[in-house]
């Protein structure tokens, strides 16, 4: 589907996300009030980044803050091209992303995704329909677009996006960055200081069942919060539509959802990015370089210039409470987060909201644990009465034939 150029105040309804487990709580399409038509793509200068963001109600603050940081590093010589996939936004919400951008240097265009092909994959309590997103953009973004950069939504884009634009792709059909969480495939297998490194991974494997796929246990394992991905390649080798065959063919596996579909469908056709363009909290498990996968030159790279910063993980730092002081890159979200323009109680809704789910969630758990905890007790006392009454009444003689 073609995304249309939308004009002032156009209205349209949005179909409804795939239910599943973990929904969130603004999981509706509502009716869409756009306020901005874009410029046709032949208006823009090959050397102008196209980028694409899945933006929905829970992440919204996030979101803003990942394109506003885009737009404020990148070279004025430069417009984006931005394409908004709607992942569930309220129309005030909408007004509100579209005022923090600059007309003058980003052209926006909202897109209106398909549900229906992304039923029943899997989901969790963290992982949300709209990451799956990014599965059906082929069919989404207009054909003229060949190539684009994905940008996650929890993300602070220190550098100038026009510099991840100009690489080369070269017979790759997506770049991307080593993930610092699971760096490897199978981490025992690939790395020499396994031992040193174990108690700092988030994951031993990227690909719990690589052998029964035929994959190579010491090949990187990538993040796909950050893409440059070849889009034309993606259609012409139906890229899209043998990932979601994958996770429904593997779903007990698909941990990590749409990013275990990425690494394994397009095995050794993924090319590596410079890891400061998707450095990732993952980094800040790791006390020293020898006991990390990287050498200590690669190190002092990483953590003293990173292009962006991904807040992957539950906590984000726009969460209330004492997770976010102890965010550790923090200040760099809080740089721009500082200079919107967003009404605060906006900011305080976003800010309190999951605190306040996960406050409801952790009492119902209890409750729920009690209750159980209660209805055994009960059960084992009716058990013990329906015992003694049935002793007392044998003692008694009821029930006995005179």
């Amino acid at each position: 589907m073609r995304p249309r150029p939308l004009a002032s105040c156009t209205r349209r309804r949005g179909r409804l996300p795939p239910p599943g487990r973990g929904a969130a709580l603004h999981w509706r399409l509502p009716t869409c009030v756009i306020l901005k038509e874009a410029a046709p793509l032949a208006a823009h200068s090959p050397q102008d980044p196209v980028v694409v963001c899945t933006p929905n109600e829970d992440y919204a603050i996030g979101a803003a803050v990942a394109l506003y940081s885009a737009q404020r590093n990148l070279d004025p010589a430069r417009r984006m091209r931005l394409f908004l996939v709607d992942g569930g936004l309220r129309p005030g919400t909408r007004r509100q992303l579209l005022r923090i951008l600059d007309p003058d240097r980003v052209d926006v265009t909202w897109v209106d995704p398909q549900w229906h092909k992304l039923r029943d994959l899997p989901l969790s309590e963290h992982l949300l329909p709209v990451i799956y997103l990014r599965l059906v953009l082929p069919e989404l973004l207009p054909h003229e677009v060949e190539r684009f950069i994905y940008l996650d939504v929890d993300l602070v884009v220190n550098g100038d996006l026009g510099e991840l634009w100009d690489q080369e792709l070269e017979d790759y059909l997506v770049l991307a960055v080593q993930d610092f969480g699971f760096p490897y495939v199978d981490a025992e297998v690939a790395l020499e200081n396994f031992e040193a490194c174990k108690p700092h991974l988030w994951g031993v494997r990227g690909v719990e069942n690589w052998q029964e796929l035929g994959l190579d246990p010491r090949a990187k394992y990538f993040n796909a919060g950050i893409q440059l991905v070849d889009l034309a390649g993606w259609r012409r080798e139906q890229v899209g539509e043998r990932m979601i065959r994958c996770l429904h063919e593997n779903r007990e596996h698909a941990a990590l959802a749409d990013q275990y579909a990425l690494n394994v469908v397009l095995a050794g056709r993924i090319g590596a990015l410079d890891p400061r363009w998707n450095t990732t909290l993952a980094l800040f498990m790791y006390p020293s370089p020898e006991q990390s996968p990287w050498d200590a030159q690669t190190w002092e790279h990483l953590t003293s210039d990173p292009q962006v910063v991904h807040f992957v993980g539950r906590w984000k730092p726009w969460y209330w409470g004492r997770r976010r002081a102890r965010h550790p890159w923090r200040a760099h979200f809080d740089r721009y987060y500082d200079e919107l323009d967003w009404p605060l109680w906006r900011r305080w809704r976003w800010t309190l909201l999951p605190v306040t789910r996960e406050w409801f969630q952790k009492r119902g758990r209890r409750a729920r644990k009690a209750w159980a905890r209660s209805a055994s007790s009960l059960r084992r006392v009716g058990r013990a009465l329906r015992g003694r009454a049935g002793a007392l009444a044998r003692g008694l003689g009821v029930g006995r034939r005179g």
